[in-house]
């Protein structure tokens, strides 16, 4: 399978739309349920805009991914703001929204390099 990536940097409220609409399409592209293309719309909604709300500057990277004989997306939502009490708030709230929609989810922050968050949603096959 061919690896398809985008990579969209988030700096205003258009920027949101635009992760939206991205990750939805090549959702779609890939056959994912549309229950699941609105899932990951959410999901990529949510983290762009923590990005947007909360970091000083980011991006949100989506990118079709294969492990042996599942497909599926995998989405980074990176930035490098600063992590104090308001955004571990706002991070606490999204992130068990975030969780319930995908299959998995990692987080790191730090100081030093903000955060990052990857989550992982793989295609249902059809029965």
């Amino acid at each position: 399978m061919h690896t398809h990536h985008v990579i969209i940097e988030i700096k205003t409220e258009q920027d949101i739309s635009i992760a939206r609409h991205e990750g939805k399409a090549i959702a779609e592209k890939m056959g994912f349920h549309l229950f699941d293309q609105v899932r990951l719309k959410t999901v990529i909604s949510e983290l762009a805009r923590n990005i947007y709300v909360y970091g000083t500057e980011g991006h949100i990277i989506i990118e079709a991914i294969q492990q042996h004989n599942r497909v599926g997306i995998r989405v980074f939502a990176i930035d490098h703001g600063v992590v104090n009490d308001a955004r571990q708030q706002g991070l606490g709230c999204l992130l068990p929204g975030v969780h319930r929609l995908v299959d998995s989810m990692n987080m790191v922050t730090a100081e030093e390099i903000g955060t990052e968050v990857v989550v992982v949603k793989w295609r249902k096959e059809r029965l």
